[in-house]
């Protein structure tokens, strides 16, 4: 073999080593970038919270609620009934409950529900304490899914407007202006 050939065949080697070391260094340098990253995501997932193992427990759970609230909504209301309701309540707490105006039956929507709704304006006059009384009566009563929406209060100072509300007794006597509605499942008369 000629010296010339001899040479040729040394730079090739050569130029093919050097290759090869860039390439390792390559390799190398995208070998502990992974590494890195593999060790910060490790590091990462180490902090996070164990996975609930209990989710098909708790997802029943949330649906048995789910079902005992929409169980809450009566079918119906007689509207008629509930305007007798509340005038009695009232009568009983010696408020009055009128003027009263009612709405027809609209529909609200919750999440992914529509409810009936009928809603009843009405003024309560009476000693304050007795409103008052009568208030958490009216929401803690019969029906469970009705709703002071809106009140107004207006504090009544002279004898005239003492008179008007029922109370000359050195009580507070007040009008409550109120909006109350109640949810069902389906609108009645």
């Amino acid at each position: 073999m000629s010296k010339l050939s001899l040479m040729i065949l040394l730079v090739g080697v050569l130029v093919v080593y050097c290759f090869s070391v860039i390439d390792y260094m390559k390799c190398r340098s995208a070998n502990e970038t992974l590494t890195t990253q593999l060790s910060d995501s490790s590091q990462t997932l180490e902090k996070l919270p164990s996975p609930a193992t209990d989710l098909q427990a708790r997802l029943a759970t949330t649906e048995a609620m789910l079902s005992a609230e929409q169980d809450a909504f009566p079918d119906e209301i007689n509207s008629n009934k509930l305007i007798n309701d509340i005038l009695e309540l009232a009568d009983n707490f010696k408020v009055t409950a009128v003027p009263l105006q009612t709405y027809a039956w609209a529909i609200e929507k919750f999440g992914k529900n529509d409810y009936p709704v009928f809603t009843i304006d009405l003024q309560v006059r009476g000693d304050l304490g007795d409103a008052l009384q009568f208030i958490e009566a009216l929401e803690n009563g019969e029906y469970e899914t009705i709703v002071v929406k809106q009140t107004r209060v207006i504090t009544l100072e002279d004898d005239e407007d003492k008179i008007i509300a029922g109370t000359n007794d050195g009580s507070l006597p007040v009008i409550i202006s109120m909006s109350v509605s109640v949810y069902t499942q389906r609108t009645a008369s």
